[in-house]
This record gives structure tokens, C-alpha cells and sequence, in this order.
């Protein structure tokens, strides 16, 4: 992904939903039994293991008697790192003792250390009709991007863009470097006293862009390989009818659409082209996007498409009017 901010996105749907790896019948077998679980347990609420609530290595920063900044080691849970990867946090107190922030980050890796089922809603009822609502399960995929924040920065280095990317990115645990496209703009990374995850300094990075205005692109691809190069000046999918297609006319599997691209929108409204520039940048009815997020539906799968430049008030009216709220 180039970004890693999540607004709501631009919805659209497309053909069938994905093929599942197993059977229709087998399908309703294993949703009978989830049923029966939860009727039996008396389940009403649905229940996430989220990875941000995951923490195995904590330090933390705080103010001393005297009002000097100074920080705790790190306590590291090895069992759960050697499992599931390094995930570190750094917990900010504005004044403790240093028996207290040792406390906080000791309680706090006792309670985070390991993946911990969460209720994250309750019981959810029809309006009308006062019925529950059907059963539903619900499994959010993060890639590896979202791994590379597991881990933070504490010192500050200036050089161009591309040799910085490579060294973030040689500073995660997960992921390496692949195509790093040169980029000699000079940028800086400003990591003290306030330490940064890496995966917020690569964001920075990439939207800094270049000194000849160009937009560029990063995220993590095929075989964990991190990607950085100049976006693209062309449409490459187009928007006909509510259906994603590509430039010869045909439907594009959602599911293989990567973020980084220019879509050509054959309803939106047209307006005037800058004078004197013909790149697809400018046209009216072209927008790039940034992010996608894939969802594969009981019915239709879906495609949700980040624009670069919305403003995130903009999604979350456009969320308040598709759910019916004011």
C-alpha cells in the first residue's frame, strides 16, 4: 500500500464472489456447527483477536523528579516474539516514578504479550422487528505492511529518498527490500526525542514525492518484497456501468486489483484540462488510487477504492449516507 491511513473507501462491486476452498455444502455444514456453538455457549456478541492488541516487547518513556525525559529497557516476551515476530511498543507517561513506568510496561506486557480474544460489540437487533440479526463471522486479513509498524526508529538520519527506504525497510522483521527506484531528493527522518514506527517514516517518505512534483509509490508485493517507484502518468483500469474494467473493455477480478494505479471513471462529470499539460493527472475524470481493501462477500465480493487527495470527512459522510444516518 503507499498509504497507511484507512478511511472508508469507494465501494464497488463486481461478478461473483470468490470461490471458496471447499464445497456449498460443506459450507453450510461448518455454519450450522459455528451456529450451534454459539447458541449453546449463548454467544450474542462477536468476538475479534485483533493484532493491535498484541504487544510482546514494551519499553517506556517518562519525566524523573527532576523533569529530565529519560525511559525504562525494554521487557520482551520471547515465547510469544519467537511465535508471531517482534512486535514492540513505546509507551509515552507524561511524570512517574521509575518504579511506576517499570510497573506499566510489566502490566502491561502481561496482558498483551499473547493474541486475546476481544468482545468488540453486543447484541444487535433489526429496528423494526426487534429480531437479532443473522449470524455472522467476520475475518480481517492485514498484510505485511501492517508489520513493518511493529517496530520503531529512535535515532534521526538525513539522506535521499531511496537509500532511506531501503534502510527502513532493512530495519524490519518481516520484509525486504525489492525495486527501489532511485529517487536523490534529500529528506529527513526526525525520530528524537519522540521515537516513530518505521512504517509511519516510509509513509512520510513516499508522500514527500520528488523535486520534479512527481507523486511516488511504496508497498509491500509478492515474496515480502517492498517496492518504491515513480507512480503512474496513465490509466490503467476504467469505471463503466459500476463495473471495474481494464483498458481493453473487460472485467478485472477484484481480488487481483493491486493499490497504485489511475482510474478513468466513464460517468463522471468532465471539466476543463489544465491549459498547456496533457497528462492523465489532470483530467477531471482520472483519479489515482492509493489503497485498496478487498472483501470477499457471502454473495458479491467487493472492492473498496481510496482516492489520493479526499479528505477523510469526505468518506465518512459518504459512510453516513450509504448506512442512512445524518
Amino acid at each position: 500500500m503507499s498509504q497507511i491511513q484507512r478511511p472508508e473507501f469507494f465501494e464497488l462491486q463486481n461478478g461473483n464472489k470468490a470461490k471458496l476452498p471447499f464445497s456449498d455444502a460443506e459450507y453450510e455444514i461448518r455454519l450450522g456447527k459455528l451456529r450451534a456453538l454459539m447458541v449453546g455457549s449463548n454467544v450474542e456478541a462477536m468476538i475479534s483477536i485483533h493484532p493491535e492488541h498484541c504487544r510482546n516487547r514494551i519499553k517506556v518513556l517518562y519525566s524523573d523528579d527532576i523533569g529530565s525525559r529519560t525511559e525504562t529497557a525494554y521487557s520482551e516476551n520471547t515465547d510469544s516474539s519467537d511465535i508471531f515476530g517482534e512486535i514492540n511498543w513505546i509507551e509515552s507517561l507524561a511524570g512517574t516514578t521509575t518504579t511506576g513506568a517499570t510497573a506499566w510496561r510489566d502490566t502491561h506486557l502481561i496482558t498483551h504479550a499473547w493474541p486475546r480474544s476481544r468482545i468488540i460489540g453486543g447484541d444487535a437487533r433489526e429496528n423494526k422487528t426487534n429480531e437479532p440479526l443473522p449470524d455472522e463471522l467476520r475475518i480481517t486479513c492485514k498484510g505485511y505492511w501492517d508489520s513493518i509498524g511493529w517496530r520503531y526508529r529512535e535515532t534521526s538520519e538525513t539522506d535521499q529518498c531511496d537509500n532511506l527506504i531501503t534502510t527502513l525497510v532493512g530495519e524490519s522483521e518481516f520484509v525486504t527490500a525489492g525495486r527501489i527506484e532511485t529517487n536523490t531528493t534529500s529528506v529527513r527522518v526526525d525520530c528524537f526525542p519522540v521515537p516513530r514506527r518505521l512504517n509511519d517514516l516510509l509513509t512520510e517518505i513516499i508522500d514527500q514525492g520528488d523535486t520534479s512534483g512527481n507523486l511516488w509509490e511504496g508497498g509491500v508485493y509478492a515474496d515480502r518484497l517492498f517496492v518504491y517507484e515513480q507512480a503512474e502518468t496513465e490509466w490503467t483500469y476504467q469505471l463503466q456501468g459500476g463495473v471495474l474494467l481494464d483498458k481493453g473493455g473487460s472485467p478485472v477480478p477484484l481480488s487481483l486489483v493491486p493499490a497504485g494505479f489511475l482510474l478513468l471513471s466513464n460517468e463522471a462529470p468532465t471539466g476543463w484540462v489544465k491549459p498547456g499539460t496533457s497528462t492523465d493527472w489532470d483530467n477531471p475524470q482520472i483519479g489515482y488510487v492509493d489503497e485498496v481493501e478487498y472483501i470477499c462477500g457471502p454473495e458479491n465480493d467487493e472492492l473498496r477504492m481510496h482516492f489520493f487527495g479526499t479528505p477523510p470527512s469526505a468518506h465518512v459522510i459518504a459512510k453516513q449516507i450509504r448506512g442512512g444516518n445524518r
